[in-house]
């Protein structure tokens, strides 16, 4: 199967657009890692392929003119010196696919009789949120959630006790390393999230500016091979993983690359796990050595 029709597959796969980020993950590899070849490889792939197509998304698709402008989208990434502004940079870059006038027609008929959040393509154990505004303000308010991509060290959140929080950092020429991390953290933190709470195994997920989930942990365990539609190591964005009373959870910083853990059952579980491996930068929102 070749990068286009790999590209489709992931786009069929979310029901939607992906960004040059998200295709860089169908490479193996991670936006914060990727260099001028990884990127160019997605972008010639587009130019060249009739059957997708690049573009922004500003209320509506804006497609990007064929020849793409490869070597001024090139310039405009890696200008950026700081990896988060990098992959924010790429994730403002969307791949679309063209369809027919019949396939359109095939996938409208094949899209009656779903839920308007397009349940039916939700991975076992996924369902959408439909109090997403209160559970985002729930959040906010409890601790005081300050996204933003360009102070990379500064933690996300108000960190509670207890809490433990990892450095997920990974040199940039490893990728290998970076992409056996992200299935090691998702398989921890789905054990835990099944084992220490078997009683009550589900969970919120908030995604920013895009739908949020309710997540039955035991459903999506039980799935041969997975799929994580939102993943517990932070990719690209932050990764936020909360029981409905907040009481435990996980929270990953995409720019910082970390992952705070917190609540009392988690931190004894997951935390105490990836602490065995990972290093600890902060405990209880401190910083390790101050604590």
């Amino acid at each position: 199967m070749d990068l286009a029709e790999l590209i489709i597959v992931e786009m069929r796969a979310v029901d939607d657009w992906v960004s040059i980020a998200d295709a860089l993950k169908v490479l193996g590899t991670s936006s914060f890692v990727a260099d001028r070849d990884d990127v160019r490889r997605v972008l010639d792939c587009v130019d060249t392929s009739d059957r997708l197509r690049l573009g922004r998304v500003t209320g509506r698709f804006e497609e990007i003119p064929k020849p793409l402008p490869i070597t001024a989208l090139l310039e405009t990434i890696f200008d950026e010196d700081d990896p988060g502004d990098r992959t924010g940079a790429m994730m403002g870059l969307f791949i679309d696919q063209v369809r027919s006038a019949d396939e359109q027609a095939k996938e409208t008929a094949a899209r009656q009789g779903r839920t308007p959040h397009g349940g039916a393509l939700l991975p076992p154990g996924w369902t959408v949120l439909d109090d997403q505004q209160l559970l985002w303000e729930r959040f906010t308010d409890a601790f005081g959630f300050r996204p933003g991509g360009r102070e990379p060290t500064r933690p996300v959140i108000a960190e509670p006790a207890p809490s433990i929080t990892v450095d997920l950092t990974v040199p940039d020429d490893r990728v290998g390393v970076w992409r056996s991390r992200v299935d090691a953290v998702n398989a921890e933190a789905l054990r835990c999230f099944v084992a220490e709470f078997a009683e009550d195994p589900m969970w919120v997920v908030l995604v920013r500016q895009d739908l949020c989930y309710r997540l039955d942990a035991a459903v999506h365990a039980a799935t041969r091979r997975p799929d994580w539609r939102v993943s517990a190591y932070p990719q690209g964005d932050y990764s936020i993983f909360l029981r409905e009373d907040f009481s435990d959870g996980i929270v990953g910083h995409p720019w910082e690359q970390s992952l705070c853990v917190f609540g009392e059952r988690l931190v004894g579980s997951l935390g105490r796990t990836l602490a065995t491996w990972l290093p600890v930068i902060r405990i209880d929102g401190r910083p390790v050595g101050s604590v």
